[in-house]
């Protein structure tokens, strides 16, 4: 499969202890699940943890452990819209993303 970068669509993700974790800006520009798969990384900062599950809340011992340097592949439309993510350290994450279609 061949994809293209969603332009205007990269964001940085700050990844810090809100309650229930930060969620993804997944771009509309056309229409409804434009974006396929978005990567999220390498995390720069901060070690965290994700899901993408919407009956799991996501905290510092509850999720995916991903290591600083690590990359994350988030495949399709709903996977993405449920992505929540939180960091497990007093330091947040942070990480470049791009969505494409």
């Amino acid at each position: 499969m061949s994809l293209t970068t969603v332009k205007g669509s990269s964001q940085v993700l700050a990844i810090d202890n809100t309650g229930g974790g930060v969620s993804l800006t997944v771009p509309d520009a056309d229409g409804p699940a434009s974006a396929k798969m978005c990567t999220i990384g390498p995390l720069e900062t901060g070690p965290i943890r994700f899901t993408t599950d919407p009956d799991v809340t996501v905290t510092t011992s509850r999720g995916h452990l991903i290591a600083i340097g690590s990359t994350i592949e988030i495949w399709g439309d709903t996977d993405m819209r449920n992505f929540r993510a939180i960091r497990t350290t007093g330091t947040s994450g942070a990480a470049e993303v791009t969505y494409e279609r």
